[in-house]
């Protein structure tokens, strides 16, 4: 099933978030709209996403499938074929997606009519914390069995994703950033936001579809401690996050 593959759907589960439930869907919702749209899908029909090593997907019926996202190896049967075109494999035969060879870290398996996935709250997408969505609202493990939906009558056909289509996908990023509700003067220094605007932070093998951390220099920060919230100068008393807030540690 490969490293961690999961049903989801686009836009996913959107209006939840009062009661902690994430929108979850692909987290690379241009390739995975794309694959669809190249099948003549819906463009946010369910479909898996990949993470790292994809799977190995056995067809019990013959079926037309795209894969998108970041370059992997993608075989039938052993015979490579490409991504971002349908691709026809026959009955019995085994779609094998590989290792991302490049930038990115996601693949992406859409199967024409779409998989057959029941909705919850709206949204066919996993939510893997709460345990519920996709398949059993959990990662695909060996065994499991999806089936894909007839494609309906007057359905749109098939096309190759055209090339200028695909998202850029690099390892270097340069990202805009907003000052939030605690800036300088009254946490950080002046220098410290200079220097988290300059500097070049990287990826940690600690990520997730929650977060993201990142490793850089250390702020010199602007008190010694966290008064009433704690010893630390970066401890706060407990506030709301937005969606994409950078969130700096103690460490």
């Amino acid at each position: 099933p490969g490293v961690m593959t999961t049903v989801q759907d686009w836009p996913g589960r959107l209006g939840h978030w009062d009661v902690g439930i994430s929108p979850s869907g692909p987290m690379d919702d241009l390739s995975f709209r794309l694959g669809n749209v190249a099948l003549g899908n819906p463009e946010g029909a369910p479909g898996l996403e990949c993470t790292l090593a994809g799977p190995s997907l056995r067809f019990s019926h013959a079926a037309v499938v795209c894969v998108t996202g970041a370059d992997a190896p993608v075989t039938v049967d052993g015979v490579p074929v490409p991504q971002w075109e349908p691709v026809d494999v026959p009955a019995g035969a085994v779609l094998d997606v590989g290792t991302p060879t490049g930038a990115g870290l996601r693949t992406y398996v859409l199967v024409r009519g779409a998989l057959d996935v029941p909705g919850y709250l709206g949204s066919a997408a996993t939510f893997s914390l709460g345990g519920f969505g996709g398949y059993t609202g959990r990662a695909l493990v060996t065994g499991d069995v999806l089936v894909p939906a007839a494609v309906p009558d007057g359905a749109p056909a098939t096309a190759v994703v055209p090339v200028e289509a695909p998202p850029a996908l690099v390892h270097a990023w340069e990202l805009a950033v907003q000052e939030g509700p605690q800036p300088a003067p009254t946490y950080f220094l002046r220098e410290d936001m200079d220097m988290l605007y300059g500097a070049t932070w990287q990826v940690q093998t600690h990520a997730n579809r929650t977060g993201i951390r990142l490793s850089g220099p250390k702020p010199r920060w602007a008190r010694p401690d966290g008064g009433e919230a704690g010893l630390h100068p970066s401890n706060l008393h407990d506030n709301p996050y937005s969606v994409g807030a950078l969130n700096v540690s103690g460490d």
